[in-house]
């Protein structure tokens, strides 16, 4: 079972690798100037295509890399800009 878990968790790295960054926190930005709120992370994933566990792979890969930020709040996803601008 554990090489189980460990394909399952390589499977999701791989899809996160390979979705275009720059492409999410443009999408994420945009979100935030036209609604003033951050977009759900199911909407993240909807609009890439992706299932939850790669989504949320990509997110916290992307706020580790500085690039997006994150409360608890619901809808609090932001860019890093929109973070240190405000």
């Amino acid at each position: 079972r554990p090489a189980r878990q460990a394909g399952h968790w390589k499977r999701i790295h791989a899809e996160a690798e390979a979705i275009d960054d720059d492409l999410v926190v443009k999408y994420v930005g945009e979100i935030n100037d036209t609604t003033g709120t951050g977009p759900l992370w199911s909407e993240v994933g909807r609009q890439f295509g992706l299932r939850y566990a790669v989504t949320q792979q990509v997110i916290m890969s992307l706020r580790c890399a500085g690039r997006l930020a994150y409360t608890k709040e619901t809808r609090s996803l932001r860019t890093a800009d929109e973070v240190t601008s405000s």
